[in-house]
């Protein structure tokens, strides 16, 4: 059976031409010759580094994580259809209907794109951290920083106390979501509560 894999790199290239950078809300200079984002570019959306980007872009690496496809995808603005077709060319399954998904619709990234100068989150459905732009980083550090599964706002600022209540709609969304294990993660490492007020998240 051919390897569907070498796939991704021609998806991956094709796709990073044809997004405009002012649709990613780069500022596209006179004398620009890339048809679409820089390289480093895409790297800087998608949280990666350019040298990662270049070798799964010529094939070099082959194994790309699903949260690493995810990520790409966002970037890239994919449309659900693009973003299943991303996932397959990695040999990856494409996230299923009934989980919560970290798909970030094309529209609303290039409106968060426009509105470069204020600092904008998305989070999914269960409160995960899923697009952020430059201005949010600024203000609120770098999301890229911290591990995938510690983007999770329920996480950063609930314990057992009394902000565990804040916490029941997304139980609830796990109980409704079986194949989606990220709900039922946050519910089983929740921090013991403490009198105090949390603080926000680094983030």
């Amino acid at each position: 059976m051919p390897d569907p894999r070498p796939d991704f790199a021609t998806l991956l290239h094709t796709w990073r031409d044809r997004l405009s950078p002012a649709d990613a809300g780069f500022t596209a200079t006179p004398g620009r010759r890339a048809p679409g984002l820089r390289r480093e570019e895409l790297a800087q959306l998608a949280g990666l580094s350019v040298d990662y980007l270049l070798r799964l872009e010529q094939g070099r690496a082959r194994n790309p994580s699903p949260q690493i496809v995810g990520a790409l995808a966002r970037a890239l603005q994919l449309s659900r259809t693009g973003r299943d077709q991303l996932y397959r060319g990695a040999g990856l399954l494409p996230p299923q209907d009934g989980t919560v998904s970290g798909h970030v619709p094309p529209g609303v990234q290039r409106l968060a794109a426009r509105l470069g100068d204020v600092p904008i989150g998305v989070f999914a459905a269960d409160w995960t951290l899923v697009w952020w732009n430059v201005m949010w980083s600024a203000l609120h550090g770098d999301p890229a920083a911290v591990a995938p599964a510690e983007r999770n706002l329920a996480r950063a600022l609930f314990g057992d106390g009394p902000g565990h209540a804040a916490l029941r709609p997304i139980l609830s969304a796990g109980a409704r979501r079986p194949s989606r294990p990220r709900s039922s993660a946050i519910s089983r490492t929740r921090r013991p509560a403490t009198p105090r007020t949390p603080n926000l998240p680094p983030w």
